[in-house]
């Protein structure tokens, strides 16, 4: 989604690719962020809530621009804006807080095993 957005630019074409991409990308806020809230919820994550405030930041970002390019705004500042915007997220969501979710989910799951297997072994006595 970046990378087209940026070549597009590149070539001075976004406007064909930035309803796509708006499209693209409000439809994955909604699925992605239901899913890993879900996710988060049931293991008890315990930053849920500040983990949750950057979705709801972007997605309501992503609203404002896509409200701009439908009113027919620049859509040249519109997909720089959004191109900042995906950019942010990569590297400030993706590539970090991320991390920190999946080795959490990581030891959860290694922990939870061993709980069943010893559970196993100690039903086995």
């Amino acid at each position: 989604m970046i990378n087209r957005l940026y070549d597009a630019m590149e070539e001075r074409k976004e406007s064909s690719v930035l309803r796509n991409i708006f499209e693209g990308l409000l439809e994955y806020t909604k699925t992605h962020f239901s899913d890993e809230e879900k996710l988060q919820e049931k293991s008890n994550y315990p930053d849920y809530n500040l983990h949750k405030a950057p979705h709801e930041r972007l997605t309501k970002n992503t609203l404002n621009l896509f409200a701009q390019f439908n009113n027919r705004a620049g859509e040249a500042d519109i997909a720089f804006d959004l191109f900042k915007l995906l950019k942010g997220w990569w590297v400030g969501h993706i590539n970090s807080v991320l991390q920190t979710c999946k080795i959490l989910f990581f030891w959860q799951t290694f922990f939870n095993r061993k709980a069943r297997q010893v559970g196993a072994e100690n039903a086995n006595l």
